[in-house]
C-alpha cells in the first residue's frame, strides 16, 4: 500500500469519525467539565492531520511501507490485538486495571523484559492519567473494581 493511499484512508476515516461519531455523543453527559465531545474531536482532528501529512509524503521506503514486511506485519497484528483486548478489558475492569495490563503486555511483547522497568511504567502511567483526568479535567475515566481505593486521588 502506498503512503498516499494509506494517508488518504486515515484521513477519510477521521473525517467519517468527526462527521458521524462525534455528533452522536450525548452533550448532556453530567460530569464533563469541558464537554464530552472535546477529546474525541481533538484526537480525530490530529489523526486527520497526520493522515494528510502521510498522504503528502513521497512513496518509497518509509515507516508506513515498512509495515508490509513480514516481521512488521506480525508486530502490527500484535499491536491491534492488544488494543482490542484493552477495549474489552476497559469495559470489564475499568481504566486503571485495563491500562496496566495493556501497557505491561505491550512492553513484554515488544521486547522490554526488565520487571524494574515494566512495573513502574505499567502501574505509574495509568495512575497518573487517572489523576490528571480526575483532578485537572474533572473527568472520570471508566471505573473498575479498584477505583474505590483511589478515592479522590
Amino acid at each position: 500500500m502506498s503512503n498516499r493511499l494509506f494517508g488518504a484512508a486515515v484521513a477519510v476515516l477521521s473525517i467519517l469519525f468527526l462527521a458521524f461519531a462525534v455528533p452522536s455523543i450525548d452533550p448532556n453527559s453530567g460530569y464533563f467539565a469541558v464537554g464530552p465531545k472535546l477529546f474525541p474531536s481533538i484526537a480525530s482532528s490530529l489523526t486527520l492531520l497526520l493522515g494528510v501529512l502521510i498522504a503528502m509524503q513521497k512513496n518509497g521506503k518509509t515507516q508506513v511501507s515498512a509495515l508490509q514486511e513480514k516481521g512488521n506485519a506480525i508486530s502490527l497484528s500484535w499491536a491491534i490485538g492488544i488494543t482490542l483486548a484493552f477495549i474489552i478489558l476497559l469495559t470489564q475492569f475499568g481504566f486503571v486495571i485495563a491500562a496496566f495490563l495493556t501497557l505491561a503486555t505491550f512492553m513484554f511483547v515488544f521486547g522490554e523484559r526488565r520487571i524494574k522497568v515494566v512495573l513502574p511504567v505499567a502501574i505509574g502511567t495509568p495512575l497518573m492519567v487517572h489523576l490528571i483526568f480526575l483532578n485537572a479535567f474533572s473527568l472520570e475515566l471508566p471505573s473498575g473494581p479498584i477505583d474505590f481505593l483511589l478515592g479522590g486521588w
